[in-house]
């Protein structure tokens, strides 16, 4: 009977060590079922040419073969000599917001010359890109030109493959979440469906940021002076003016610098000019005396 006692013991406390054991493994087993089905993939945090093209689901050479499918965004730099820069930057400034575009950053700045110059920026739609370069290129004289393309075709297909992925993903682990009971499950499950959801945040902030540059191309006009124009009034005047100034400072300069010269020898004239005469007179009707005293002994 004892032996029989202390068998059921032995076996009880053999089951309690054990049972832990068994639901760390299950819930470990879970895990590993859901990052099995669940394909992760890293958000992109590098440019296109940095993405690859394991997860895509259709091959990326097979992609850039159709034309209508390339992903392509143009970026345009001018460079226009004018007349009145302030008056070009809102004439682009209206051109931009009548084509449904609008303004990225705007400024203007008076040189030490006296000549206005500025540089705006502007966002407008790609399919009416043609017609604004020609209505800029009227606005004055193109100095500079330069147009920059990126073509993200290969990495655009990879993103949009991920981010499918990514909500599969989550729609199993949301059907896990349902169907896990104990506690450690649902933790573990709820931790990787986190991590699932900010990776899709990740994919659609970055191919939000692909659609803009996509349908609003971007262009940089700096403005400049027209070179061989004829100045003027301002650009005329102002060199004769600051030539004006530059002549009256350096007057007042000398003259403060005489004023200081004078301030300080005019006391040392004051003292020693009557000393000065004191002393040659002394000396005069010294030279007299000897002179007499010679004459008088000359006569004798």
């Amino acid at each position: 009977m004892h032996i029989q006692l202390y068998r059921f013991l032995t076996l009880i406390s053999l089951l309690l060590l054990i049972l832990p054991g068994c639901q760390k493994k299950e819930s470990n087993r879970l895990l590993e079922k859901s990052r099995s089905q669940a394909m992760p993939a890293a958000a992109p945090a590098a440019p296109v040419a940095e993405a690859t093209g394991d997860a895509v689901a259709e091959p990326a050479d097979k992609a850039a073969d159709k034309p209508s499918q390339r992903k392509v965004i143009m970026t345009y730099d001018l460079t226009l000599e004018v007349k009145e820069t302030v008056a070009v930057i809102r004439q682009v400034a209206a051109l931009a917001e009548k084509s449904g575009g609008f303004i990225v950053s705007s400024q203007s700045r008076k040189e030490e010359d006296g000549v206005v110059r500025g540089e705006i920026a502007i966002r407008v739609p790609t399919g009416k890109v043609g017609g604004i370069l020609e209505q800029l290129r009227k606005t004055g004289k193109v100095a500079a030109e330069q147009a920059n393309a990126e073509d993200i075709t290969e990495g655009y297909v990879d993103l949009e493959a991920r981010m499918k992925n990514a909500r599969s993903s989550e729609k199993r682990l949301q059907e896990m979440m349902k169907q896990a009971g104990k506690l450690a499950d649902v933790l573990l499950v709820e931790k990787e469906l986190t991590r699932v959801r900010g990776e899709i945040e990740a994919f659609e902030a970055r191919k939000r940021t692909w659609d803009l540059q996509l349908e609003m191309t971007s262009i940089k006009i700096t403005l400049t002076d027209r070179a061989g124009a004829l100045p003027t009034f301002q650009r005329f005047w102002h060199p004769l003016h600051g030539s004006i100034g530059q002549a009256l400072e350096g007057f007042s300069s000398s003259l403060r610098a005489m004023i200081i010269f004078v301030g300080v020898v005019l006391p040392w004239v004051t003292i020693l000019l009557p000393v000065s005469i004191f002393i040659w007179k002394r000396i005069k009707l010294w030279r007299e005396n000897r002179r007499q005293r010679k004459a008088a002994k000359a006569a004798e």
